[in-house]
């Protein structure tokens, strides 16, 4: 249901509490205490037990004390219920009448009643309109209005993080942290069982709020992957968000089954998930809070370049060595830096970062060494380990450089060591957003690490995937003839020759194999295909045919063919799957092992590593979601020790990723691919062959791309149509490479059309509002791109654009046009195009901003069935209703394009 309703959740007006309870012994508890607490805010107290104060009730000095809804009188934003879930339907029914919108259920199922309850709860709250969150949810706290509706005590300070946690246990115990360190919070919210509010609701709602700097997770299980992921993607480009992933071993996820009622899935699939969506993952509570404190009040880096300044060599070298435990370095100095520290500071350890300038270092020294660095070592962040010697006064060299750093924009970490709580007592008043202050150096090192792992997130999301050196084909229908007919409502495990002609279908590189059924055909296939062979049983009842000699290698004649075949015979073969022949691959250097599994929370993901017996025990495999590109491939590749082998062995690497995008693409098009193994994939010369292949089959009522948990490249959305003069147009759904071309699409805007689409002249786009134009979310936007072909190169013409805006549940476009192109066509064709799919998704309806000014725009959407709804500033708001009667944008739209398009 998205964030509907979640406004009056987190700043209700009136609260009520319902329950059975003494209104003297519940003052005790603390959701009682926190209600009243809560300011400018009205309180029912809702005692189904019966007001038995004889008058002197404690609540009724805040507000009312009743017992039954029926006596309430005025609306009700929240209701807070600590009833049995059994009862708690009735309750929903009788909301509508007092207007409640949400409600907090902190009970949850009893035994195996448990689950049949929820599901009537939720099923009453969606016919009633309510938004529950829970159930077993200890409640929010928003610390900035003063609301606490949560057991939590005390309230917590007010800060810019926002905490949002499945368990209210280690929601406390986060608090009791955070208290200790003076950290506070925007919003904490206890989800409970994820029974209607979750947290890709949470997440929507909380990204989009003006004091929110960063979102904290605790994640035990998710019970809609996609729209977390979608929603983690959508917020993490504008602030952090941090997340433990408790469940890390199978009985940890037994634990959180017996604990949620839900399963969860593999860890090492929700490691892939989360680094995907650009959720930064830490492993405990305390580096949870580390990376929040730190993302929060923090200046980001702004560049990858660190130096490192220091009066103690072991402190660097233990420096250098806890950023290399977390995969960082210190940069290596500039030709012109190392020269003039060899010049100007005596005594200095030579040419290596860290700069070491010896443990008699003085305020001079240190202001030397750190103004030459400012000026000339290109340097984004600058960290500064400082050991007692009384010979510095730090506050001076902190406050001696603090002007040139913020000059060059250099952020500045230092760390003092030996100080003495005199000294420390004074680094408070030292700090800013620019100069942070340490006591440790693992501290600091930490500190530093998250800032560059969201560094990394927001700038480096401007990456082109590389293209192949040819267009991937396909034969999809080749593969849905071989594969629908055998996929049934339970698990099929197919024959190996059944698998292959699957996988030849999407050009994966089978060895050529023969099935056969008497010896004679095996003989006449081995000598056609040449000795040694390899001959199998093609029974699919055995997945693993080495355990039950089911395969014979390296028969080099007829003989030992004879011998194999009788072996396999002996065992129960032929029958009526057959023998399967095949070359043997020779020299076989190494195996990998690849494939397909179906996680139980994320759908179908691909997994690669080194094959052989030990690939049973998953010990060096890598993972990723689908769908891939050529540079998610590569990316999965690097996760592996494969690079190592190459160095002996080489391989194509371009091959490679090609095969895992193939794999990927069956996965995509066919719901009904439970399992894949492709065990081994040989390398022999450089070149890869599918010796064997184990294909699980299940359809379990899903169309493409319901089962993925990220959506991809939308391709039923490509049209190809002809202008007005007979000029043939691509229109498709934007990609990632698209980048280059968008540059000179805008470019190219005149300074008017310029000014309509942007409400500005200004015409360069920072590099992450580029990304956030071609690295769309298919899952909650679109962006389709009209093309042509000029001098045998493919140019952007138009494009129109729909975005969601979850904060008020609306979808706006946006449509350009390049100058030279107006008047031919294309701007209808765009509208008509982006209209249907916004019927196709399902969209009610769709808005623009157009300039009063604009008349041409304004003609041109009445053509298109838009009306102008309200005029905001020099804009008007335009909006079309697309119902399901057919009318509206499609009926506009047959009339033929705009002339002023």
């Amino acid at each position: 249901m998205g964030i509907y309703n979640l406004e009056t959740l987190f700043d209700p007006r009136t609260i009520g509490l319902v329950g059975r309870f003494d209104c003297h012994s519940c003052q005790d508890r603390a959701i009682y205490r926190n209600l009243l607490a809560s300011a400018g805010r009205r309180v029912v107290m809702i005692n189904l037990a019966g007001c038995r104060s004889d008058g002197d009730c404690p609540f009724r000095e805040r507000g009312p004390c009743v017992t039954s809804l029926a006596e309430v009188e005025g609306r009700v934003d929240l209701l807070v219920v600590t009833l049995p879930l059994a009862e708690i339907p009735a309750l929903l029914a009788a909301c509508p009448a007092l207007g409640v919108k949400n409600m907090i259920v902190t009970r949850g199922g009893v035994a195996a009643d448990g689950k049949a309850d929820e599901r009537l709860v939720l099923a009453a709250a969606r016919e009633n309109g309510v938004r529950l969150l829970g159930c077993n949810s200890f409640g929010l706290v928003v610390p900035g209005r003063r609301l606490n509706v949560s057991f939590f005590e005390p309230t917590p300070a007010p800060g810019k993080i926002a905490l949002i946690s499945q368990s209210g246990a280690i929601i406390s115990s986060i608090l009791d942290l955070g208290r200790r360190q003076g950290i506070g919070f925007s919003h904490v919210v206890s989800l409970g069982s994820l029974l209607d509010v979750d947290f890709g609701d949470a997440i929507d709602y909380l990204g989009w709020e003006y004091n929110v700097r960063c979102i904290l997770l605790y994640i035990e299980n998710l019970k809609d992957v996609k729209k977390f992921l979608s929603a983690c993607r959508s917020v993490a480009r504008i602030k952090p968000i941090v997340a433990i992933k408790s469940g890390k071993g199978e009985l940890a996820r037994q634990v959180i089954s017996k604990h949620t009622g839900h399963f969860a899935g593999d860890d090492r699939v929700y490691d892939t998930a989360l680094r995907r969506a650009g959720v930064i993952r830490v492993e405990t509570i305390t580096d949870l809070l580390t990376a929040g404190s730190s993302l929060t009040s923090r200046e980001m880096p702004a560049g990858e370049r660190l130096g490192v300044v220091t009066n103690s060599g072991g402190v660097g070298v233990l420096l250098v060595d806890n950023l290399a435990s977390l995969g960082l370095a210190a940069a290596p100095l500039p030709p012109a830096l190392k020269e003039a520290l060899l010049a100007d500071i005596k005594p200095y350890s030579g040419a290596l970062n860290p700069v070491c300038i010896s443990s008699e270092a003085d305020n001079d020294r240190f202001l030397a060494t750190l103004r030459l660095c400012l000026e000339r070592g290109g340097f984004a962040t600058l960290m500064v380990a400082m050991v007692g010697n009384g010979r510095f006064d730090p506050a001076a060299v902190i406050n001696g450089v603090r002007a040139l750093a913020a000059e060059r924009g250099v952020r500045m970490i230092y760390i003092w060591l030996g100080i003495g709580e005199e000294g420390a007592a004074r680094a408070p008043a030292l700090e800013d957003r620019h100069n942070m202050i340490f006591f440790s150096v693992e501290e600091a090192v930490r500190v530093y690490y998250y800032g560059m792992r969201y560094y990394e997130k927001v700038h480096k999301i401007v990456i082109v995937p590389p293209r192949f050196n040819r267009t991937l084909e396909f034969d999809r229908r080749r593969a849905a003839a071989a594969l629908l007919p055998l996929a049934g409502s339970r698990p099929r495990l197919l024959s190996e020759s059944a698998a292959r002609e699957i996988l030849a279908a999407y050009r994966l590189p089978v060895n050529p194999v023969q099935v056969v059924y008497d010896f004679a055909a095996a003989a006449e296939a081995a000598a056609r295909l040449g000795y040694p062979v390899v001959l199998k049983d093609n029974d699919h009842r055995r997945y693993h045919r080495s355990d039950v000699h089911g395969v014979y290698l390296g028969l080099h004649d007829r003989r030992a063919l004879r011998r194999a075949w009788d072996a396999l015979a002996a065992a129960g073969g032929p029958g009526v799957h057959g023998f399967t022949i095949q070359r043997q691959l020779e020299p076989l250097q190494y195996e990998l092992h690849l494939g397909v599994r179906t996680d139980r929370e994320f759908g179908p993901y691909l997994y690669l590593g080194l094959g052989g017996p030990q690939a049973r025990l998953r010990r060096d495999e890598a993972v990723i979601l689908p769908p891939l590109n050529r540079l998610l491939a590569e990316k999965l590749i690097d996760k592996t020790r494969l690079e190592e082998c190459r160095r002996f062995f080489p391989f194509d690497r371009e091959r490679l990723a090609e095969i895992l995008v193939r794999l990927s693409q069956l996965v995509v098009d066919f719901p009904q691919v439970y399992e894949l193994s492709l065990d081994p994939l040989a390398v022999s010369n450089g070149r890869f062959a599918v010796l064997d292949a184990k294909l699980i089959l299940w359809d379990r009522g899903r169309r493409s791309p319901e089962h993925l948990a990220t959506t991809p490249y939308p391709n039923q959305y490509e049209f190809r149509e002809r202008l007005r003069d007979g000029t043939e147009v691509l229109i498709r759904p934007i990609r990632p490479e698209d980048v280059e071309s968008h540059y000179e699409f805008v470019a190219s805007l005149s300074r008017q059309t310029t000014y309509n689409r942007f409400f500005s002249y200004e015409k360069e786009l920072p590099v992450e509002q580029m990304a956030r134009f071609t690295q769309i979310d298919y899952d909650r936007e679109i962006a389709i791109v009209a093309r042509v072909e000029e001098d045998g190169r493919e140019r952007t013409i138009g494009v129109n654009r729909l975005v969601y805006y979850p904060h008020n549940d609306e979808y706006e476009f946006a449509i350009v046009v390049a100058d030279d192109w107006q008047g031919s066509g294309i701007g209808g064709l765009l509208m008509e195009k982006l209209i249907a799919i916004a019927r196709d998704r399902g969209i009610r309806r769709i808005y623009g901003l157009v300039l009063a000014e604009n008349q041409k725009m304004l003609r041109f959407s009445r053509r298109f069935g838009f009306r102008v709804a309200e005029r905001e500033e020099d804009a008007l708001r335009i909006v079309l209703e697309l119902d399901n009667d057919g009318k509206g944008g499609e009926t506009a739209a047959a009339g033929g394009s705009p002339a002023a398009d």
